[in-house]
């Protein structure tokens, strides 16, 4: 129960982190030729009802930034940028209903992103090092005992997790992505371990 607890905690701190910076994002694009200047460039929003504004537009090192704040409502737009030499580009945003910003589809990847994949690496690494302590405590009482031999496989399990979610955690383009890769590596060791039971 108070590992669940914890990760539930962890949880709650990693969206209420996201909820608070998420209400502004930077939406970045490579340019193809050159970089120019940002008043070279003409960025719009396409929107349904005013959900976001433009705050900054700036153009450097072959890229152009694009800085959104979000405003009361929820709902989906569309980044329009056009350029010298015919250069077109339009990205996908959301809004969600406490104004955070994702990118490219609802699930996707949002200011303070990272706060997902760090806690569940956190609550993983949690996990591990309390299951060691368990299986440290009860091997002292009896070495014999079934419970030994199911923490045995939970820690294998565990920390077969940890390292095979956690050395990809911060590669991840979307939230979908990061529990995408979280189930993988869950299911990747079940599959491993399986002809193992």
């Amino acid at each position: 129960m108070k590992k669940l607890l914890v990760g539930v905690i962890i949880a709650v701190v990693c969206f209420a982190y996201v909820i608070a910076v998420g209400s502004t994002y930077t939406m970045k694009q490579d340019l193809i030729r050159g970089a120019g200047s940002a008043e070279e460039y003409d960025v719009t929003l396409d929107q349904k009802a005013p959900i976001a504004e433009i705050t900054d537009v700036t153009v450097g090192n072959g890229r152009i930034e694009i800085t959104l704040r979000s405003l009361s409502g929820r709902g989906r737009g569309f980044v329009v940028v056009s350029g010298p030499d015919d250069y077109g580009w339009m990205g996908r945003f959301d809004v969600h209903p406490f104004g955070v910003i994702t990118e490219n589809n609802y699930f996707g990847w949002t200011r303070g992103g990272w706060a997902f994949s760090a806690g569940a690496v956190l609550w993983l690494v949690y996990l591990l090092v309390s299951m060691i302590r368990e299986h440290r405590r009860d091997m002292r009482i009896s070495m014999y005992r079934y419970r030994n031999v199911r923490d045995l496989g939970l820690l294998l399990f565990i920390a077969g997790t940890t390292l095979t979610f956690g050395a990809g955690a911060f590669t991840h383009r979307s939230l979908a992505d990061t529990a995408s890769s979280l189930m993988n590596a869950t299911g990747l060791l079940s599959s491993l371990l399986l002809p193992v039971a």
